[in-house]
Order: structure tokens, then C-alpha cells, then sequence
């Protein structure tokens, strides 16, 4: 008689099945690595807008050094400026949850223009966990007898992408230098 005996029909199920829960591990696996590649590419490309809008206020601006009572510590979480038009502009990092886009993007980056309330500066696919900025000088170059070197800033941003699974976490850590190109001497 021809047919499979009952051992074949048992050993071709048990390869069969071994082969289909490996494909679908690689599935898995793939999927995962796609998702984190996507968190990743969204997270940095909100990262680097968010660090554009705080270079292009930096360029534009000059460093309030009154408002760090005259001499910088290293690093400081918040940065203080004057625009153009005389006008205070904060830069910091918070934990409030009304300031940021949402409460699951806390702590975030927000702004205050002229003393107004704060608006978010970060975008509410992740969350700011750390935020430093270094100034150069540390004391304002405009005294008397000041250094004379144009005012620059340096700031780190840590930033960790918000998702449900805790299986996909994304980090991503920024830095930049800009330098102010407003000088008084």
C-alpha cells in the first residue's frame, strides 16, 4: 500500500511546525526593529526641528546675563535671552503638565516670551528628560573689562520617544553650539 505511516505523518506536523513558529519569530522580530526604526526616525526629526527654533532664537537674541545674577554655573537647565526687541525670552525644561502638548510628554521644553505664560517647544511623541545648557562666557562680555569673545551656547537635550509597549524604548541624545550674533562691546 502506499501512504504515509502514522511516525511520517507525526514527524512532518512536528518540522512543519517548528518551521512556522521560527518565520513567525523573524516576523516578530522584524516588525519590532521596523517599529523602533520608525519611533527613532520621528523622534529625531522632531528633535531637530525643536533644536532649530531654539538656535534661530539664540542667533537672533543676546544672553540676559542679569537674569543669571551675573555669572553663569555650568550647566544650567534654563536659558534666559533678550530679543531683538528688548523683549525677556525663557527657554527651560518642565514637569508642569499644562505646559507640555500632553501629559504623557512630561517633562517637556517650553518657551515664555516677555514674561507670558509658557508654550511647549517639544512635540508630544516624546518626553525631554534632560536638558543643559553652557554659556560662553560666563560672564557678560559687555562689562568692563569683560572677555572679549562672542557669546555662544551649547545645549545637550536627552529625549525618550513615548510608546505604549515598554518592549520599544527610544532614547535620543542632541547637542549643538550656536553662537548669539548680536555683541554689544
Amino acid at each position: 500500500q502506499s501512504g504515509f505511516t502514522l511516525v511520517e505523518m507525526v514527524v512532518a506536523v512536528g518540522l512543519f511546525s517548528i518551521v512556522s513558529v521560527l518565520i513567525a519569530q523573524l516576523f516578530v522580530l522584524f516588525n519590532r526593529a521596523q517599529v523602533r526604526s520608525s519611533l527613532q526616525q520621528q523622534m529625531q526629526s522632531d528633535g531637530r526641528v525643536m533644536m532649530a527654533q531654539i538656535a534661530d532664537r539664540i542667533r537672533s537674541a543676546s544672553i540676559d546675563y542679569v537674569s543669571y545674577g551675573g555669572a553663569i554655573s555650568f550647566p544650567d537647565d534654563t536659558l534666559f535671552l533678550i530679543d531683538e526687541d528688548n523683549v525677556a525670552v525663557t527657554i527651560a525644561q518642565t514637569s508642569i503638565a499644562a505646559n507640555c502638548p500632553s501629559a504623557q510628554s512630561t517633562p517637556c521644553l517650553v518657551i515664555s516670551e516677555g514674561g507670558a505664560d509658557f508654550s511647549p517647544l517639544s512635540s508630544d511623541s516624546f518626553t525631554v528628560d534632560q536638558v543643559q545648557f553652557f554659556i560662553d562666557p560666563s560672564t557678560d562680555p559687555a562689562e568692563s573689562g569683560g572677555d572679549n569673545i562672542q557669546p555662544r551656547v551649547t545645549f545637550a537635550i536627552e529625549m525618550n520617544a513615548i510608546n505604549s509597549s515598554s518592549i520599544q524604548q527610544v532614547s535620543a541624545n542632541l547637542q549643538t553650539t550656536v553662537s548669539s550674533r548680536v555683541y554689544f562691546r
